[in-house]
């Protein structure tokens, strides 16, 4: 087979497909996606709290362990809100999320105040042994939850407020 034989037969270049700009950047598709999830969590948080029942330690029990276990689904929503404005550098904006997280985070340890307030009541209202463990894995849990939420809320906070500051 002769060299021009060859270089025929090899396949055209093939041609580069190339996105056209349509002013979507993965900014605003975190943002999107992000509002969407804040708004869903603060949905199950709003409705969890509504009526509010304070000074019921049965619904203060039940309504600080359900929203601790309902926070992932608002944490994820705020960090990609974060993401998003952290990529447009927009100083105000990323500061307003990081009062959010701060605000969540003290909300957390007032939550937590209640919450062990509540827990020698419960444990003294159930006698049925089977009961009394669910009951006493539910308190680790929300335990466990309080205290990973408030470091890492805290922790976000902190260094997005410290990434905004001029050095």
């Amino acid at each position: 087979m002769a060299v021009s034989n060859v270089v025929t037969a090899l396949p055209r270049a093939a041609k580069k497909t190339v996105i056209a700009p349509s002013g979507l950047r993965s900014a605003g598709l975190l943002g999107i996606a992000g509002a969407a999830l804040t708004i869903a969590g603060l949905l199950d948080l709003v409705l969890a709290w509504y009526p509010i029942g304070i000074g019921n330690p049965e619904w203060e029990f039940g309504t600080i362990s359900g929203t601790l276990n309902s926070l992932p689904l608002l944490m994820v929503g705020l960090v990609l809100i974060l993401a998003s404005v952290h990529e447009s550098g927009q100083v105000w904006r990323i500061r307003a999320v990081a009062g959010v997280f701060a605000v969540l985070a003290l909300w957390i340890i007032g939550s937590a105040v209640l919450y062990l307030m509540d827990v020698p009541l419960a444990l003294k209202a159930v006698n049925n042994p089977l009961a009394k463990a669910g009951l006493v894995k539910a308190i680790i849990k929300a335990s466990g939850l309080i205290i990973v939420y408030t470091v890492v809320f805290s922790w976000i906070a902190a260094a997005s407020w410290r990434h905004t500051t001029v050095r």
